[in-house]
């Protein structure tokens, strides 16, 4: 990062960047490259660390500014490149001379008296004498050309609006016999005069007078021919052909239409012609609409029939709503019996292994061989009885009957119980009962879902009497009956 801050630095100096502006310019280029690079790591960096990166670098901007403004003050100020004065071009460039071109239309006006008369011997240097203009031809024709066109087609719109339209240009007199001389009269003087270069042939004005006027020529169309041709022979309509079958039977004419009154549209008659499986078809439907009436009906009466009819003796019972079924007493084993319509039972804990049991140091689980006591304490409210993640993934989705057999402790027992089962943030409803001296079973019939959101399994969180009071529970089995 130091190597960056040098480049900066002396990037700013080579380029001479004296003002404020530019130099707040390449900060800012400089601090968006940084902030992109900062962010294209891999792996990426925290937001923190990103942040004091940035701050770093804007302290040193702060530093190089500072550097560059004292090293920009013992420079020397740079020198500004004066251009050499530039050559007077000289007045004549490619034949077109800007002072002669440029004279005045009117001649020079009579010599000023002096008013020194230089009687003391002295007096002002005389002026040289400009040279006159070039006039050979080939000079003065590049003169014609540089003439303006828009002045010259300007003239010649002037000219053309000016001369009558029905006037046509004149035939070309007569060429004299060869040897013979005409007499040329002299031109009269016009606006060619006026002009400041002579008017050449491309030039010419009166070209231009009729140039958008052109006398109009009329074409004869074609002669029609006198008679029309004859008419082409048409096939016979169809009545007048020949049956391939012998003689047809004539039908009947026909009544015409009346024509309608002018002004109206002309309707076409519409004419629907029955063909012989109509009649089938309309059948048909009517069959098969008398059927399903017919259906419709029994239908009816069946059940009014059965709503009219008086209730049997012999009815069958109505199955029992599905809800927590009744706990039966332990067996000698001490495990409860099965649940009815159980397909498999998981048993969590026996009376023989109490490490299933999870709670904290400061209430810890009590083991007498064939009871776990649960208490509950300032510290914690109870005890949770794990579920591994591989019985949890088989009960996702499962309506599970959850059985714990417990009893109230010997030495301060507790009245009463309450446990649900949590399988990740889902928590099933607590079931609460009262606690006597007998070990008695107590259900929780639940579904588990089928998304699990804890990978670690889930578990049965058990909690005797009031959270804080001491009391505590005897706990001798604990199972799990799936149900479908």
């Amino acid at each position: 990062m130091n190597d960056f801050y040098s480049v900066l630095t002396q990037s700013i100096i080579d380029r001479g960047l004296r003002s404020a502006r530019d130099r707040e310019a390449t900060y800012s280029q400089a601090r968006t490259a940084m902030i992109r690079r900062l962010w294209s790591y891999d792996p990426p960096l925290a937001e923190d660390e990103i942040d004091a990166r940035i701050g770093q670098f804007d302290l040193a901007v702060d530093q190089i500014e500072s550097n560059v403004l004292e090293v920009f003050e013992r420079m020397p100020e740079p020198e500004l490149d004066v251009e050499p004065p530039r050559d007077e071009p000289p007045p004549i460039i490619d034949g077109y001379d800007r002072e002669a071109d440029y004279a005045p239309a009117f001649g020079p006006g009579p010599a000023e008296a002096d008013a020194y008369d230089g009687t003391d011997g002295y007096g002002y240097p005389e002026e040289p004498v400009r040279p006159p203009p070039p006039q050979n031809s080939k000079e003065r024709g590049s003169l014609v050309d540089l003439l303006s066109t828009l002045d010259i087609r300007s003239m010649a719109v002037e000219a053309a609006l000016n001369s009558d339209p029905n006037d046509f240009p004149e035939p070309p007199a007569e060429q004299p016999p060869p040897g013979s001389v005409v007499e040329e009269d002299e031109p009269e003087e016009d606006v060619r005069s006026l002009l400041p270069v002579p008017v050449t042939e491309a030039r010419d004005i009166a070209s231009y007078s009729y140039s958008y006027e052109e006398e109009a020529v009329l074409v004869e169309p074609p002669p029609r021919p006198a008679t029309r041709p004859a008419p082409r022979s048409r096939a016979p309509a169809p009545e007048s052909r020949p049956s391939p079958t012998g003689p047809r039977r004539q039908s009947r004419p026909r009544p015409q239409a009346k024509r309608p009154p002018r002004g109206r549209p002309r309707r076409k008659a519409v004419t629907h012609r029955r063909s012989p499986s109509d009649g089938q078809f309309s059948r048909r439907q009517l069959g098969i609409l008398i059927g399903v009436v017919g259906v419709l009906a029994v239908a009816l009466i069946a059940v009014t029939a059965y709503i009219l009819m008086p209730a049997g003796t012999d009815r069958p019972a109505l199955a029992n709503a599905p809800g927590t079924p009744a706990a039966a007493p332990p067996s000698a084993n001490g495990l409860p019996p099965l649940t009815n319509g159980t397909i498999h039972r998981f048993v969590l804990f026996d009376g023989s292994d109490p490490t299933v049991f999870d709670t904290d140091p400061s209430n810890p689980v009590r083991f007498d061989g064939e009871t776990a006591r649960v208490a509950t304490s300032s510290a914690s409210a109870g005890a949770r009885a794990l579920v591994g993640p591989g019985l949890a993934a088989r009960l996702g989705g499962h309506t599970v009957n959850v059985i714990v057999v417990a009893r109230s402790a010997r030495e301060n027992g507790a009245a009463n119980l309450r446990f649900a089962l949590q399988s990740g943030l889902a928590v099933s409803y607590w079931k609460t009962a009262s606690l006597t001296q007998e070990l008695e079973p107590i259900s929780l019939t639940w579904r588990v879902p089928t998304l699990r959101t804890d990978p670690k399994g889930d578990s049965i969180v058990i909690e005797p009497g009031i959270p804080g009071d001491g009391t505590g529970t005897e706990i001798s089995a604990i199972v799990v009956d799936v149900l479908d």
